[in-house]
């Protein structure tokens, strides 16, 4: 049979799992810092929902404070939308960045910060930092442009209001104050969302940059990448960032070098535009993803199509940034590499 339990009885419980370190309320959400002892975790909760956490989602908020400069080595200015446990900011920091703009839409998310110093590095006492609180998207549009990267980590869709966050506008407004060969780096999300969503957010990405592609996390999460104007890529330039400081976030995940990082791209630039081909586009005018991202999270539904599409495994594998860069350094994997590749 089931056993009955009290709403305070099942209070008590979670106390004893978890304690709340830091809660508050603000306009736009509520927010709270989480510890699980057990799991020598720590969480930021919004809304009720974990979006940044210490353990699992470490891969991604690493990798987009990573990914977008090593695309592009030299980057100097760069923004960045959504400062959430503050572990993206820190990691791009690593970086020789003269300026980071970064957007923040909730005060709390701000406080709740420094309870993930110990991984984050404390990047609002840098002073190349500068933090802007408020809504993202009017950072963008009011900011001068000329960044060389733009990076974009927001909120889930299904929460009022982030879906413009994920338009054709928004991602030509992007574009536009981009610096002339820039990258910008979308999130998204593959848990509690749908085919059809992943690949309206895919295909409308597309319309807007050139040489888009897709990238992988170790979790529900992927990556569009994108660039203002064509790119060659240029892996001397990568081998001899990777060489320095911003190596070591990296190397803790478990990507040793510029073969494991490029790895991670899934799908090269015919590929993605082939998977958001016929979808939907989402616009400020048509908001699909608004209204439909819901039905995702409620059915607990997960998107499957772009887990199948993997070029590495497939006949255009040699369009993929990682056999371009084997073919020019003229030497295949290593033994390290290989293994660094299939553990990740």
């Amino acid at each position: 049979g089931v056993t009955g339990l009290s709403f305070s009885a099942y209070l008590e419980a979670l106390r004893e799992k978890r304690t709340v370190l830091f809660q508050r309320d603000d306009a736009e959400a509520s927010v709270s810092v989480l510890e699980m002892p057990d799991e020598k975790l720590r969480a930021l909760m919004i809304n009720g929902k974990a979006d940044a956490s210490t353990g699992v989602d470490m891969g991604t908020q690493v990798l987009l404070g990573q990914l977008p400069f090593a695309l592009v080595p030299g980057a100097k200015r760069a923004l960045l939308v959504g400062l959430g446990s503050g572990v993206t900011a820190g990691t791009a920091l690593r970086w020789p960045l003269e300026r980071l703009d970064v957007a923040e839409l909730s005060p709390s998310v701000v406080e709740a910060v420094g309870f993930f110093s110990a991984h984050n590095g404390s990047p609002l006492a840098d002073p190349r930092l500068r933090l802007h609180v408020g809504d993202g998207r009017a950072l963008l549009r009011d900011s001068e442009g000329g960044y060389d990267a733009v990076v974009s980590e927001p909120s889930n869709p299904w929460i009022a209001g982030v879906g413009n966050l994920f338009t054709e506008e928004y991602f030509r407004l992007a574009r536009s104050k981009l610096a002339p060969g820039g990258v910008m780096v979308q999130w998204f999300h593959l848990y509690e969302t749908e085919d059809a969503l992943v690949q309206s957010i895919v295909g409308t990405f597309c319309d807007v940059f050139d040489d888009a592609s897709l990238w992988r996390t170790n979790g529900g999460d992927a990556f569009l990448v994108g660039f203002s104007g064509r790119r060659p890529p240029d892996f001397a330039a990568l081998e001899r960032a990777l060489a320095g400081a911003p190596s070591a976030a990296l190397e803790r995940l478990g990507l040793a070098g510029p073969a494991a990082l490029l790895s991670l791209q899934t799908a090269s630039d015919a590929g993605t535009r082939g998977f958001g081909l016929e979808a939907r586009r989402n616009t400020d005018y048509r908001p699909y993803l608004e209204y439909a991202a819901p039905r995702g999270r409620f059915l607990r539904s997960n998107a499957e199509g772009l887990k199948r599409l993997d070029e590495a495994v497939g006949p255009y594998k040699g369009d993929l940034l990682l056999a371009r860069y084997l073919a020019w350094r003229k030497k295949p994997l290593s033994d390290a590499e290989t293994r660094s590749i299939l553990s990740y």
